[in-house]
């Protein structure tokens, strides 16, 4: 992309089904800088991207509002809605959110909502069905039977020592450990399975090389077959609503069991990730072997009473923590992060902080324009006193020069004209001094309002800056009717079945996640 010129046409599309746990709101994998820098600047070099997945919840909003045209199809849960309303809020463009939020919830099987920021408007539209007679991609232990048919040599692959060992490490099964292999309990038949329970096939998702890497297995070590082993799988959905918390939140559970031990399960000894259905098969890989299924699996009653049990186990033990904020009424679900948390109660505060900020200045704006204008008119009063004195001032001193000018003239003056005037421009500073005191008194008052307003002010920006610190957690356990199986049965569990050095030992073909 970077060796490129600019271009405003499309060179490449870049399609990237089920990105989930490549683009994820919290974790950083090392695909998840690359992925939001081909969204930030790919278009620019002609290179589009096309993604795809069914948990909207689990990508980082960032990466969804730079997404400029939106497919969006039926969503399970009112995360995913939400996730997508918010991404749709920031990706810019005409965004009639009520309106889409009311089209995604009617949307039917098969119809898909078209949005783009280039649009005025969103449509939705429908998909035709198609036929697929595809099996899928081809496993590791088939390419050696496709091989045959083109007449190539079957080349038994080793393995390479540079592998990295962690590769296959994350999500792995608790039969990590390699063991020796036991021939004698190993056919080239599948044991039968009793009763009416539901067989599973592992898909083999760990590569010979990871495998080996994980196992710490040198790079002479040779496949010689692929191993099933029976276990009992088990994964249940569990679900969380509460109307007084405004929640819709579900999560599944799953655990795979080879040897349950004595007494009660201890399913927390078992559990891990969510088993994905593409991981599950329903056949095995041709020329495989199968080792006998454990006691517990031949026993249907035994089964049955295990699923009950494991259901109890989540009922007993699936309580969540809900974070809250009580002062400011927000309260979230485990999948949001304490990151995006801290932004909701932000956003919060910034919200009630204004509104009691907008309270206080709407209480005292009245009052303050009330009393300038009061203040405004006593100054035209002081002004008007004031032209007053200095009239009668002049008028005072104008009487006294002309009864001296008579003096010395022979011109009589009215003595009584001349304390007229004093006498007036003495009431005239009288009035001018009640002017005065009026205004400070108004003056004083004004600032004295305008003190009350900056302490509630600071009373406001004092009462919610220690509002996010008050952050608690609330329980909330699943009932019985909230938990879904979605699968149960026994699951065979694939294999490697490799030798060096004269030694044989079978190493896990297969990681959960």
């Amino acid at each position: 992309m970077r060796s490129q010129q600019g271009t405003s046409n499309l060179r490449a599309l870049l399609y990237f089904d089920e990105i989930l746990g490549y683009l994820p709101p919290v974790a950083n994998p090392p695909s998840k800088p690359i992925m939001m820098r081909m969204l930030k600047q790919a278009r620019a070099f002609g290179l589009g991207l096309l993604l795809a997945t069914q948990n909207p919840v689990d990508v980082d909003y960032k990466a969804l509002s730079n997404a400029g045209t939106w497919l969006i199809g039926r969503l399970q849960t009112e995360q995913d809605k939400a996730r997508l309303l918010d991404g749709l809020s920031y990706a810019g463009g005409n965004v009639d959110l009520p309106s889409i939020d009311k089209m995604i919830s009617g949307l039917g099987k098969r119809v898909f909502l078209y949005h783009s920021i280039y649009k005025s408007a969103p449509v939705l539209f429908g998909t035709r069905w198609t036929m697929n007679f595809l099996a899928g991609p081809l496993t590791r232990t088939q390419i050696p039977a496709l091989l045959k048919l083109t007449g190539a040599s079957n080349i038994a692959p080793s393995f390479p020592a540079s592998t990295a060992a962690q590769a296959a490490a994350t999500g792995a099964t608790p039969a990590a450990t390699p063991v020796p292999a036991v021939q004698a309990g190993i056919s080239a038949s599948r044991p039968a399975i009793p009763g009416t329970i539901t067989e599973y096939f592992m898909s083999n998702n760990l590569g010979v090389s990871e495998a080996a890497a994980a196992a710490n297995l040198p790079g002479t070590a040779q496949v010689s077959s692929m191993v099933y082993r029976a276990a009992l799988l088990a994964q249940a959905e569990v679900r969380y609503t509460s109307r007084q918390y405004n929640l819709d939140y579900s999560r599944k559970v799953s655990a795979i069991v080879e040897d349950p031990g004595v007494g009660l399960t201890r399913w927390e000894n078992f559990s891990g990730p969510a088993i994905s259905s593409q991981n599950l098969q329903g056949s095995p890989q041709l020329n495989s072997q199968f080792h006998i299924i454990p006691g517990f699996l031949s026993q249907e009653k035994k089964v049955n009473e295990m699923q009950k049990d494991f259901i109890e186990w989540l009922v007993r033990t699936g309580t969540i923590k809900l974070k809250s904020n009580p002062a400011l009424k927000v309260v979230v679900g485990p999948e949001v992060s304490d990151a995006d948390f801290q932004q909701q109660c932000e956003r919060a505060i910034k919200d009630l902080k204004q509104a009691d900020l907008d309270k206080v200045n709407q209480k005292y704006e009245t009052r303050i324009q009330t009393l300038q204008r009061k203040i405004d008119a006593q100054e035209l009063d002081v002004k008007n006193a004031e032209r007053q004195v200095n009239n009668r001032t002049m008028e005072t001193v104008a009487t006294g020069g002309a009864a001296i000018l008579g003096l010395f003239t022979g011109r009589k003056r009215s003595l009584s004209s001349s304390v007229t005037k004093v006498r007036m421009a003495s009431e005239a500073k009288d009035r001018l001094k009640v002017e005065e005191q009026t205004l400070q008194q108004l003056q004083d008052q004004l600032a004295e309002m305008q003190k009350d307003l900056a302490a509630e002010l600071d009373a406001v920006n004092a009462k919610w800056s220690s509002s996010s610190n008050q952050v608690s957690e609330i329980p909330l356990a699943p009932t019985k009717s909230n938990i879904f199986m979605d699968v149960f049965g026994v699951v065979w569990l694939p294999y490697y079945a490799v030798s060096f050095s004269g030694q044989s030992m079978e190493i896990p073909a297969f990681k959960r996640a």
